[in-house]
């Protein structure tokens, strides 16, 4: 045999002298920790609690292998669990759109908001020989003379002309309205 030969079957001998030995020693823990886990299941430990002596706090000494008590596991498991009361993926609505909704609901409940009233003032009437009333409007710039049937601003229809009153229907919405003549 070759030197390089022989010096790779000693690495090889060694490799597998090591190995073995690992294999040993974990085979030696697993089996006392098997040991110890039993006595200690089979032995309960009362803890003691921490008292207060002084200005230090002195505890007791932790149990070094954690025990599970069957009879409060057992009490556990026999109640039902706690329905959850929100959507834990859901985020909670900010200030402001609580706020937003808040006045949704509130439109909402009021109905919808009244038309607008028409632009016109009534600022007179007069009256022909026949009795034919003739109101006077306004709105503002403008002066217009109209009689029962007319339309004004392309808009409102004149329903009716009284000695009180002009009524004028709305053509977009069909809501009516009621200008009376200033006393």
């Amino acid at each position: 045999m070759t030197s390089g030969k022989r010096k790779e079957t000693a690495a090889t001998i060694i490799l597998a002298i090591v190995c073995v030995g690992l294999i040993v020693r974990l085979l030696v823990r697993v089996s006392s920790v098997d040991a110890v886990t039993t006595d200690a299941a089979a032995r309960i430990v009362p803890r003691r609690p921490a008292r207060l002596t002084g200005l230090k706090l002195a505890s007791a000494q932790p149990d070094p292998i954690p025990t599970l008590n069957l009879d409060l596991y057992s009490r556990l498991q026999s109640q039902p669990a706690p329905e959850p009361n929100r959507d834990p993926f859901a985020f909670l609505p900010t200030p402001q759109e609580i706020q937003a909704a808040q006045a949704k609901v509130e439109a909402a409940r009021q109905g919808p908001a009244p038309p607008p009233p028409p632009p016109f003032k009534a600022v007179g009437f007069s009256q022909s020989e026949i009795g034919q009333l003739r109101a006077y409007l306004t709105d503002g710039q403008n002066v217009y003379a109209v009689h029962m049937g007319d339309e004004v601003d392309k808009r409102y229809l004149v329903v009716s002309v009284t000695q009180a009153a002009v009524v004028l229907r709305d053509e977009l919405d069909n809501h009516t309205a009621e200008l009376p003549f200033p006393q």
